[in-house]
């Protein structure tokens, strides 16, 4: 259970979330990948879920109204230590 009211907005609580040092600063580094990418070729992608999860081996996992959370599900190991060397 949060209190979102302590925070001005999401991102101003980002850093105070367990894990938040490194994954959320990994994510926004994937997603300026993405957003490049999707410039160059919008027809070969699909969303940046399904993007994530086929370039570099991790699955988010969304909550109940569709917003991503701190936790997701490694389904390739070898890709997924590219996306920590990548972004760390």
């Amino acid at each position: 259970m949060t209190n979102n009211k302590l925070y001005s907005t999401r991102e101003s609580r980002l850093d105070t979330i367990v894990g938040g040092q490194t994954w959320w600063p990994r994510l926004f580094k994937a997603r300026e990948e993405f957003d490049k990418i999707g410039d160059l070729n919008t027809a070969t992608i699909e969303t940046f879920n399904d993007w994530l999860e086929t370039e570099y081996g991790v699955r988010i996992v969304l909550d109940s109204v569709g917003d991503i959370t701190d936790e997701y599900t490694v389904t390739d190991e070898q890709k997924y230590l590219i996306f920590e060397l990548k972004f760390a």
